[in-house]
């Protein structure tokens, strides 16, 4: 099995704690895979491989790098492969056995939301119209999201399409203060139409045989012209180009929650010692949903340097 990973320098601590968390679920016959991102890192192990990628200033984010680096894994590295962000720690549940994937279809967990988004804020009680046709825009409550069709100056109001193709008619203060970036722009320009549940980009499982959908990832988020206006189209820069190219194919297969996603290990030492959580906000906080505690295999998001050390003592002692 050979684990996959990338950083720069500034998160290689993060490398570290993932290594360390590998090394203590003591799993043979692993190769691990470091793409190192401008640097040239001073690890060394026997069963550590590293390939630096230099940095590109078309990249503006780091995430951008993310497909070309599985697609080159695949390409380079035969077989069975899992994809772990830096800022993974790997849990007593992990069992690569269960996540070997020898198909043409990778695979990938699914996260806290459905529907992510980014946003820009928008003044609504300021001169009308602060949005324009084409916008998307949420209803105020969020109770429902649709794109401007029309404006009407007069009463100031706008005509609304929403997603199940039904008119709404609202006054701008009617109106969310946002003006909202989602898959939705991504699709329409590809002329998808269907949805399937939204996947996340922290841990992917692949083969070789995945190179076909892995370049088309990385071609779509490597798009010049995408890329001019990477806010609208990829509001998260690996995860939606991903998720519209397997929409796109009609694919829909994912491994359901297996990671915890914190920024605490307090809440991720509660799901590692209890098998019987099951839908619930850990800790009381929304950010921390535990579909089913016996799922998880992963932590992710823990990047305090203090955190991730305990949490390693806890797995370390157990």
């Amino acid at each position: 099995m050979n684990i996959v990973f990338f950083s720069d320098s500034k998160y290689e601590y993060q490398i570290r704690g993932l290594i360390k968390s590998l090394d203590l679920r003591n799993i043979p016959d692993m190769l691990l895979i470091y793409y190192t991102v401008g640097f040239d890192s001073e690890l060394e192990r026997p069963d550590l491989i590293k390939k630096r990628v230099e940095l590109d200033p078309a990249k503006k984010k780091f995430e951008f790098y993310k497909p070309g680096i599985v697609l080159d894994a695949a390409k380079n590295f035969p077989g069975p492969s899992i994809f772990l962000d830096s800022d993974i720690i790997v849990g007593k549940r992990f069992d690569p056995d269960k996540m070997r994937n020898d198909g043409d279809v990778p695979m990938l967990s699914i996260g806290n939301w459905d529907g992510p988004f980014s946003y820009h804020h928008r003044d609504i009680n300021s001169a009308f119209p602060v949005f324009k046709i084409g916008d998307r825009v949420f209803l105020k409550g969020y109770r429902d999201i649709g794109w401007i069709n029309s404006l009407n100056y007069q009463d100031e109001s706008f005509e609304l399409i929403n997603d199940q193709g039904i008119s709404i008619t609202e006054k701008q203060t009617e109106l969310e203060p946002m003006l909202v970036f989602d898959h939705y722009h991504l699709m329409k320009y590809f002329g998808v139409e269907k949805i399937y549940k939204y996947v996340l980009t922290c841990i992917i499982s692949f083969s070789d045989k995945c190179q076909d959908i892995l370049l088309e990832w990385k071609s779509v988020a490597e798009n010049e012209y995408l890329l001019q206006k990477s806010h609208v189209y990829f509001p998260f820069p690996d995860e939606t180009p991903l998720n519209v190219v397997m929409w796109k194919r009609d694919i829909d297969v994912n491994y359901g929650r297996i990671f915890f996603n914190t920024l605490y290990s307090d809440a991720a030492i509660i799901v590692e010692t209890d098998d019987n959580i099951a839908d619930t906000n850990v800790q009381d906080n929304p950010n921390q949903f535990c579909k089913n505690s016996s799922d998880v295999m992963f932590y992710h998001g823990m990047k305090d340097q203090n955190e991730i050390d305990r949490m390693l003592n806890y797995l370390e002692k157990k």
